[in-house]
């Protein structure tokens, strides 16, 4: 009985393909009011259960008990899949509270259906030991696994419980953040390639490098000076490169706070960063581990700069202008050389 609700779970997780869930068709889908409150109600009941689940697994376990709770809460299973599609398609929701909530909250049911797939395998594993000779050390092992699952599946529940909390701005400031760190990760990679301390990739993983050739390189080095034609545009896309995090957190978060109800532009200035920071990514490795010419490293430039002016463009369309973020942005923009 426990193998075969915990196969359930394991189905149920896959959550893309109506197919693969057991017990859902699409009357199910028509059901759900609200695929939001409709998502919440589910969750709350689940939490529940899984409480449930905690306590009638503790061994020694009674077998009757066990298995009704567990397949009471696997039965819940192919509904919130049922939620988690409606939520997914739910146009008018994302017209009203933007995409970026109604991904968050995709995202977190997508977290509980793993947390709930753990604890199956957990049980899983309970079952196993309970038919098998095992120390008392291994009882409190599994039994204080099985504790951490419950925890993660608990936390799972609580977070998806608050979905009606997520605010799209909140979420992009977040987002944002987390690109204007990718940017500097990169600027970091970048700034070797001009130091042309990232020119012989190939030298680092060289079984035979030889120590004394290499210091003698050095010296020539050190003793012509020179700066070749790609480093310097290198150095050039790291200057213009720099700027980038500091509008991000200064300019574009800003504007994005005043002005909260535009959830369509939230979504569009994610997309442009999710853009940019995969170009600006794409184009550190081609300057580091590819031989860039001159002409191919001024495309790389060219092209970034664009990506950048689009962005800065992109980030003064909300309807609440402030007047100093347009001024800062105004100076940014001015201040890109390609």
């Amino acid at each position: 009985m426990v193998s075969s609700n915990q196969s359930i779970f394991l189905k149920a997780s896959k959550k893309t393909n109506v197919i693969d869930v057991p017990g859902l068709d699409t009357a199910a889908l028509k059901e759900i009011k609200s695929s939001v409150q409709g998502t919440i109600d589910i969750v709350t009941l689940l939490k529940a259960h899984i409480t449930k689940v905690g306590i009638a697994f503790k061994p020694p376990i009674s077998v009757e008990p066990a298995s009704k709770t567990l397949a009471d809460s696997a039965g819940l299973i192919p509904q919130l899949v049922s939620a988690f599609i409606a939520l997914s398609n739910d146009q008018e929701k994302a017209n009203k509270i933007g995409v970026l909530p109604l991904l968050e909250a995709r995202d977190l049911v997508e977290n509980l259906l793993t947390s709930c797939n753990g604890l199956a395998v957990e049980l899983k594993a309970l079952s196993k030991s309970e038919n098998s000779e095992t120390s008392d050390k291994d009882e409190n092992s599994s039994s204080g696994s099985r504790l951490v699952s419950i925890g993660k599946v608990w936390e799972a529940c609580d977070a998806v419980i608050a979905i009606p909390k997520l605010q799209s701005s909140k979420i992009f400031a977040a987002k944002a953040e987390g690109f204007a760190q990718m940017v500097d990760d990169a600027l970091e990679d970048l700034e070797g390639v001009a130091d042309n301390t990232g020119s012989d990739v190939d030298d680092f993983f060289d079984e035979d490098f030889d120590d004394e050739e290499s210091e003698k390189e050095d010296k020539a080095d050190d003793n012509d000076g020179e700066i070749s034609p790609v480093q310097e545009q290198a150095k050039l896309l790291h200057e213009q490169l720099s700027k980038v995090p500091e509008f991000i957190r200064d300019v574009i978060i800003p504007q994005v706070t005043k002005n909260p109800r535009e959830v369509k532009l939230h979504f569009l200035l994610i997309k442009a960063l999710e853009k940019l920071t995969t170009s600006i990514d794409n184009s550190v490795v081609e300057y580091f581990f590819q031989e860039t010419d001159e002409e191919e490293a001024k495309e790389i430039n060219e092209k970034l700069i664009k990506e950048i002016k689009s962005l800065a463009k992109l980030s003064g369309l909300g309807p609440e202008k402030d007047a100093e973020l347009a001024s800062l942005t105004t100076d940014f923009v001015e201040k890109l050389k390609v």
